[in-house]
């Protein structure tokens, strides 16, 4: 049985928090014998019924051309340039600090371009939290997030994380879903006022 789930850190909106209406928090209980291949299962984007063989063909080759790393700091730069595509405006964030205080992170890799990132962090104990899941513009709904997240919790399981919690906005429930996580009931308190 679900705990209900404790750890809430919030999802950013524009100019920081954002706490108009309630954002689900998910927990999903890693399982030690949870593997990767499993991701072999994810399929091509699109409506259903619509055949474009060449779309298909397409994001095939584009899945086995990404390459995903676990605990390789990427570069300050390549972070910058992926956040500001993912986020549409550049991050200031010193990664190489928060980094340091993570279970995980897993990084995706387009030939030597940075394409996708999703941050571990956990409480030095049995649970863990997903953190700036974040997909290149140009690989999005292309499997490339939902095979960071299947890296992600597969390493944390091994790393020692019995539960995984992830806070996303409303529009993402369905992503989140197809990984695994379910609902839960939390709160959320901002703690500084945005600028």
């Amino acid at each position: 049985m679900l705990s209900r789930a404790s750890i809430v850190a919030g999802a950013f909106g524009e100019g920081g928090f954002d706490v108009r209406g309630r954002w689900p928090m998910v927990a999903r209980r890693v399982n030690k014998t949870d593997d990767v291949s499993s991701a072999a299962g994810v399929t091509a984007p699109g409506p259903a019924g619509r055949e474009e063989q060449g779309a298909v063909l397409k994001y095939r080759a584009l899945m086995t051309d990404i390459r995903y790393v676990t605990n390789e700091p990427p570069g300050p730069r390549a972070m910058h340039e992926l956040m500001a595509s993912a986020w549409g405006c550049p991050s200031g964030t010193r990664w190489d600090r928060i980094l340091q205080r993570s279970l995980c992170w897993v990084c995706a890799y387009h030939d030597e371009r940075l394409v996708g990132f999703v941050n571990v962090a956990w409480d030095g104990g049995v649970h863990a939290s997903i953190f700036d899941t974040s997909v290149h513009k140009d690989y999005q709904k292309q499997g490339v997030g939902t095979m960071l997240l299947r890296h992600a919790i597969v390493e944390a399981g091994a790393r020692g994380a019995e539960w995984l919690h992830v806070d996303f906005e409303p529009h993402l429930e369905g992503f989140y879903a197809r990984v695994g996580f379910r609902s839960t009931t939390a709160g959320l308190l901002r703690l500084v006022e945005p600028r």
